[in-house]
């Protein structure tokens, strides 16, 4: 009985509007990340046979992939956004073609504009109501909010498209468990779409596998057995670090939220709503006096949207905003890392999932006391990449995720 060869890759199939493309794959890229509501694709093909002529590919035509790797399999179902065409051989006999992928829901939400007025409805119930809306196949996964939009006044979201619809809810709304109510709207590696709050993320993440950072690897004739968990790549930085190219905050909190309208029934009047912007404050916990009340103290006149009054003591939004501030802080400054694993092991895992890394400490002449790198455990994946080449590389198939902690003090 032969070992299996760590890192290698079956694609069973990759398929457009029918025709499979598997046997002319020179490259795969699948991508998932909890700061977009779909997965994306880049496949990179050598066409020997002009069948990429043939074909005719434009856009939007359906793609089918199954990839298998140690024993599992992958699936996903795209569409086809655009291709690029690549360069040719010197001998013109292979052409080079790159198919850039993206779930089906990104296509449906460019031609799909919201018109809805919502009363007397939570907001993680209305951000169902339009996901419905988009008709696209997977289940939403959603934790519900507290309190009512709309219980006074019709909350009103006007020609926009389902994204920026769910978008300008999301940063709004406020749960019974966590203040910030910071939710992230994503697409996981079964298809499936989750609305939960960044925070409940972290405090129910239960690892789907666990890799060892090991610098010995090899030295051993056990290591074999363990060599499809080991960390093969590893850097203390992410995409979404301070000074990267992403800003969690930028996500998450409601900077960038849509602006809210909504029509008084009683003064027969539409009323363009104002947008509070959480980085105003001047720290964490606080807002300024300003904003909240009138130089001459009185009552409050920014209103983003209708609470329930019971729940309210100043501004829920106010409090709400602060608290996101403060969280997003703690994740974008707290333990953080980039590894690259094998997707013998990296296929199991998913975004808004957890893994455990056992993060090798430091060695070397120590001239302070160390208590450990704070770096490791159980984290949170935040971004995801599976990387295949169907060339003369080892190893063949490597997944790159990129990892939170979800600041000190949820650390474990």
């Amino acid at each position: 009985m032969s070992m299996p060869t760590p890192g290698e890759v079956t694609i069973r199939q990759l398929s457009v509007n029918g025709t499979d493309l598997g046997p002319y794959v020179y490259e795969l890229s699948i991508y998932e990340s909890i700061f977009k509501p779909f997965r994306a694709a880049e496949v990179t093909i050598t066409d020997t046979n002009n069948i990429m002529k043939n074909l005719q590919i434009k856009g939007n035509e359906d793609v089918e992939m199954s990839i298998e790797c140690a024993g599992e399999i992958y699936t996903a179902k795209f569409k086809v956004l655009s291709p690029e065409n690549g360069n040719s051989s010197q001998n013109m006999r292979v052409q080079g073609l790159k198919l850039n992928l993206v779930s089906e829901i990104f296509l449906k939400n460019k031609t799909t504009t919201v018109q809805k007025s919502f009363k007397n409805i939570t907001g993680s119930d209305a951000v169902k109501k339009i996901f419905d809306e988009l008709g696209v196949k997977g289940n939403l996964d959603a934790s519900s909010s507290k309190g009512m939009i709309g219980e006074n006044e019709p909350y009103i979201v006007s020609s926009l498209n389902p994204f920026e619809a769910i978008h300008g809810i999301r940063t709004r709304i406020t749960s019974d468990k966590y203040k910030t109510g910071a939710y992230c709207f994503f697409e996981d590696k079964e298809g499936n779409y989750i609305f939960k709050q960044l925070e409940e993320l972290f405090d129910n993440l239960s690892p789907t596998a666990k890799f060892t950072h090991k610098s010995t690897q090899g030295a051993n004739i056990k290591d074999m057995e363990g060599q499809s968990f080991n960390i093969i790549g590893f850097q203390e930085k992410t995409s979404f670090s301070p000074g990267g190219r992403f800003d969690i905050g930028d996500v998450l909190n409601s900077r960038k939220s849509s602006q809210v309208s909504t029509y008084s029934t009683s003064e027969a009047k539409f009323n363009k709503g104002t947008v509070k912007d959480p980085a105003e404050g001047k720290k964490a916990g606080e807002y300024k006096v300003n904003d909240t009340y009138g130089s001459t103290g009185k009552a409050r006149t920014t209103t983003i949207l209708p609470h329930d009054k019971r729940l309210e003591k100043n501004s829920v939004q106010a409090e709400k905003s602060a608290e996101e501030q403060r969280y997003i802080q703690e994740v974008k400054n707290g333990p953080q890392c980039t590894i690259q694993v094998l997707m013998d092991s990296g296929i199991k895992c998913t975004v808004g999932k957890g893994v455990n890394a056992d993060i090798s400490q430091p060695i070397g002449d120590m001239t302070t006391a160390q208590s450990g790198n704070p770096i490791g455990g159980d984290m949170l994946v935040i971004n995801l990449r599976h990387h295949i080449k169907m060339y003369n590389a080892k190893p063949k198939a490597t997944t790159i995720l990129e990892l939170a902690k979800g600041g000190y003090n949820k650390g474990t």
